[in-house]
């Protein structure tokens, strides 16, 4: 078995773990048990975190056995708190880049959160660059922290406190990392978790960068992973020049329900304008094309689940 079918086995393993672990969280005192048996002292850990009693920021390791740095008590980090992965919903996006990452990648991690694929991307790179983007004044340090500590961090990795918009400016962030949601974190008021007072989101200013302005002065990317919680449309428009002349894949985390829907068959028609692609990936990293006159469709099947990856290219 050769490294990349080895890897894909083990995503695969530590995607079924999670789905169980799914089954389990908030149910019975008896499955809470059986949490116990399958998670063993990460369970107990996380709970004396929660407690205050024990530190909450801590180095676990994701599937390819790489250190990350992660707080525990996020509950957006307990995919990759106990099984290495961001969980199923991004299976297939880690399987995708665990074949298509090259030794010349120029890969962009819009909204990188921790870091995971960041630091996924430093196993398969080693001529290209990685260049993140996390607005987060908390969460970005967790990025810095885990590309610092790679074995291979000498590859030219460059890590942006700032947000991906369709400007250069100063714009408000809605921080939800201490609700125990990092990933929910946004820069659109209508997606935050309001009111800040009584929810614990934090909002304060970050500043912003079109990738339209940020290619001119860095290399341009190959492959682009856009997660930004709302403000996809914002990012797309601030890329128009890079997509129609440089044509780079997107990986784009897209609203499915009814709320938000709009919003993501904007950024379906924009790409659609520019003659690119729309892509189904599969648990296996595998590509189905979902042509423009079903998108609409798909989306609404997926609206139980709240968002979907699409792959876009041309």
């Amino acid at each position: 078995m050769n490294k990349e079918d080895l890897n894909l086995e083990v995503l695969e393993k530590q995607n079924k773990l999670f789905l169980f672990y799914k089954q389990l969280v908030g149910t019975s005192v008896i499955n809470k048990i059986r949490l116990i048996f399958l998670l063993k002292y990460k369970y107990v850990y996380n709970f004396l975190a929660k407690k205050k009693i024990v530190p909450s920021d801590i180095k676990v390791k994701n599937f390819l056995g790489n250190t990350i740095k992660i707080n525990v008590i996020d509950g957006n980090s307990s995919a990759i708190y106990y099984f290495g992965i961001l969980g199923t919903e991004e299976t297939g996006v880690t399987a995708y880049l665990l074949k298509n990452l090259k030794e010349d990648t120029i890969f962009y991690d819009v909204g990188a959160s921790y870091g995971f694929y960041t630091v996924l991307a430093l196993n398969f790179i080693k001529n290209g660059e990685i260049h993140s983007f996390e607005p987060s004044r908390n969460v970005v340090n967790f990025v810095k922290y885990n590309v610092e500590i790679q074995t291979r961090s000498n590859i030219f990795t460059k890590i942006n406190n700032v947000a991906v918009s369709n400007s250069e400016s100063d714009i408000d962030f809605y921080d939800n990392i201490n609700c125990g949601h990092s990933l929910l974190s946004t820069t659109i008021k209508e997606k935050a978790n309001f009111d800040t007072e009584k929810s614990g989101v934090s909002k304060y200013k970050v500043s912003s960068i079109a990738l339209d302005a940020y290619t001119k002065d860095n290399k341009k990317p190959t492959l682009i992973k856009i997660d930004v919680e709302g403000a996809e449309l914002n990012v797309l428009k601030g890329s128009v020049h890079l997509l129609e002349n440089n044509q780079p894949e997107l990986i784009l985390e897209v609203r499915t329900d009814q709320k938000n829907i709009d919003v993501s068959l904007e950024c379906s028609e924009l790409l659609y304008s520019m003659r690119y692609k729309s892509f189904h990936i599969t648990e296996n990293g595998e590509l189905t094309e979902i042509p423009m006159c079903q998108f609409s469709d798909y989306l609404e099947n997926k609206s139980e689940i709240g968002f979907c990856n699409i792959l876009f290219k041309k």
